[in-house]
């Protein structure tokens, strides 16, 4: 995946978000730089590290072409195919979806697959363990969800959910 790297960066004593332009190293740690709204004089803002809270792009778009940051706060409806997920037991949470195969070299007939929709809320993190991207479900604590991947059994696809806040902004 070739992806642009960028940041965006919380500014707790400000209460904003910005788009981060540089990161610097000082004395002490990274300093973050950011376009205030006099860019066009030219005029820069910069912030100690002890005072920012820095969130890094995934490379990825939600379905309306959002950019999804570290932090987000997605939504939608995945899919999985991972009955030992017990979404059996979350009946009025989930339901199956079929779809028919067409015929193809090693099933001669059309064939199908059940799928487990389920809605999904939850917040986008770094995996350091899978070096990936992650959804954390804030439905269950327990289950985190691939944000990239080709398709597999946990992986929330972006195409089919929406960034709806982050977990600075109110």
């Amino acid at each position: 995946m070739n992806r642009p790297i960028k940041f965006r960066a919380w500014i707790p004593p400000e209460q904003i978000m910005v788009e981060v332009s540089d990161l610097n190293w000082n004395l002490f740690g990274l300093a973050v730089g950011w376009n205030s709204e006099e860019s066009v004089t030219g005029k820069r803002s910069n912030i100690a590290p002890a005072n920012y809270n820095l969130m890094q792009f995934t490379g990825l778009l939600d379905k309306n072409g959002k950019e999804i940051y570290e932090g987000d706060i997605v939504e939608g409806k995945i899919r999985t195919n991972d009955v030992s997920l017990g979404l059996f037991n979350r009946a009025k949470e989930i339901k199956a979806v079929e779809f028919k195969h067409p015929p193809d070299d090693f099933n001669k007939k059309p064939h199908y697959t059940v799928w487990l929709e389920y809605k999904l809320r939850g917040i986008v993190e770094w995996d350091a363990h899978s070096a990936n991207f992650r959804v954390k479900d804030l439905n269950n604590e327990h289950w985190t969800w691939r944000l990239f991947c080709g398709g597999g059994d946990m992986c929330a696809e972006t195409g089919r959910i929406e960034v709806v806040g982050n977990i600075y902004e109110k």
